[in-house]
């Protein structure tokens, strides 16, 4: 994880967390990326502001489709929070 992209106050995403909530609670913050970790606390990854952007702008009905449900069933892992 390089310094500066995931701060302390950076949220924790669960790696079951939707894109939609997680990309609420990273503009909540304030902050561009935030933590995926598992039940141990220990980190996955990062998730960033601009990964689920260009997510959702590569197929603009993602957003109606993941209305707080996530990805639709059999979308590719790459839509999910876990890295």
């Amino acid at each position: 994880v390089r310094a500066g992209v995931a701060l302390a106050v950076s949220p924790r995403l669960d790696r079951r967390t939707t894109l939609k909530d997680a990309f609420s609670m990273l503009l909540d913050a304030d902050v561009q990326a935030g933590s995926v970790v598992d039940r141990e606390d220990r980190l996955l990854g990062l998730l960033t502001v601009e990964m689920i952007t260009r997510w959702f702008q590569a197929d603009p009905a993602r957003g109606a489709e993941a209305d707080g449900a996530g990805p639709p069933p059999g979308a590719p892992d790459s839509a999910r929070v876990e890295a």
